[in-house]
């Protein structure tokens, strides 16, 4: 009898071998550029009116230095101009974050696929990327024969406050013609508990239960299939915090979301994997040490060989194709208003199209699991 391989084993047979068929067929540079595209395209199309254009324009340092304001995002605009200053690089990072973490055998997989939890999406960046990745994982897989690596698309959901935010990605997805995102699971992150939320909907269930004596309710649910159906509900094997976890003039995250944190973590799965994407000053060193120890209260294990801080660029090139993209953008806004209106003062050079010597990609990173690593 053939001993079946682990996901780990399958991952370390065969992660190299994506990482390289990447490489040679160009898939990864194409799916950049494609989105990259498509994002232009979409902007371009939203911004038509030169008050438009300067009022998206004195949105973006607001988004470079406003993301410990929950306020900045319900302006208009800044969703835009967010999407504009940190969509592609961000995007480009959750990427290498996957790879690594195929790489290493621990990418989070499932034969009937997973489903991906994104909390703080903003314009679903993370969402976009991990949706792409599995889905040209499984192409590599159905390529080159690996059964057990075609899994289906990826299911993803997200928690996001800002409607601006959830506006902007559903319109995009529908632009794009994607399968989504195109809603929030919640507006908000406080009191969200799963375990919880799963409980209320096997009681909801039940109470559609036939019954005989008045005639009402579903013939075909039982109890038993009631407590299946709800039982299924909210099972995350990929949980994504990417630049949610930040201090803020009223205290971090952290202390903010302590219960939601220890609750999400306590019901997660063996197998599930938890990503925080994040700056790496002193700063952001507290909140680390602080989501280090509620991950230990609950069972949940820090991966200590994946790295705290990358940056190294695993695809240099989509340094110009993002600067690019930058400046075709800024060239359209500038078409269309007053140069004048557009300050520099203060802004990186958009206007250049070539990149910047001084920019850095570098990022902080902690990766944990349940479960046995």
């Amino acid at each position: 009898m053939t001993k079946t391989r682990t996901w780990k084993r399958i991952l370390k047979d065969h992660g190299p071998e994506f990482a390289s068929w990447l490489s040679e067929t160009q898939l990864r540079k194409k799916a950049f550029d494609d989105l990259a595209t498509k994002l232009e395209g979409f902007l371009k199309q939203l911004l038509i009116e030169p008050a438009d254009c300067q009022l998206f324009w004195k949105r973006i340092p607001d988004v470079r230095s406003g993301c410990k304001k929950p306020e900045t995002y319900e302006k208009p605009f800044v969703a835009e101009a967010y999407a504009y200053v940190h969509f592609l690089e961000r995007y480009r990072r959750i990427w290498d974050i996957l790879l690594h973490l195929t790489q290493r055998g621990i990418l989070p997989l499932g034969e009937r696929g997973l489903d991906i939890l994104d909390i703080g999406t903003g314009p679903a960046l993370a969402l976009y990327a991990a949706d792409d990745f599995y889905q040209l994982l499984s192409r590599f897989a159905k390529i080159r024969g690996i059964d057990q690596l075609q899994i289906p698309p990826p299911r993803l959901n997200c928690i996001e406050s800002s409607q601006p935010m959830i506006h902007f990605f559903h319109n995009f997805s529908e632009y794009c013609n994607r399968s989504g995102p195109f809603s929030a699971i919640s507006r908000d992150f406080t009191g969200v508990d799963f375990s919880e939320i799963r409980y209320w909907a096997f009681e909801e269930l039940t109470n559609k239960i036939y019954d005989p004596e008045t005639g009402s309710g579903n013939g075909g649910l039982t109890v038993s299939k009631a407590n299946d159906i709800a039982n299924k509900l909210y099972r995350f094997r990929l949980v994504i915090f990417s630049y949610f976890l930040t201090p803020s003039d009223t205290g971090d995250a952290i202390d903010r979301f302590q219960k939601e944190i220890l609750a999400l973590f306590e019901d997660l799965r063996p197998g599930s994997v938890v990503i925080i994407v994040g700056a790496y000053g002193r700063e952001y060193q507290e909140i680390y040490s602080k989501l280090q120890k509620l991950a230990l209260q609950s069972k949940i294990r820090k991966i200590t060989w994946i790295d705290e801080q990358m940056g190294e660029l695993s695809w240099p090139d989509h340094a110009d194709r993002m600067k690019a993209f930058h400046f075709a953008i800024f060239n359209h806004i500038s078409s269309l208003c007053d140069p004048n209106n557009l300050p520099k003062d203060g802004y990186p050079d958009y206007w250049n199209p070539r990149p910047s010597p001084d920019s850095r990609s570098e990022f902080g990173l902690r990766v944990f699991r349940k479960g046995r690593i």
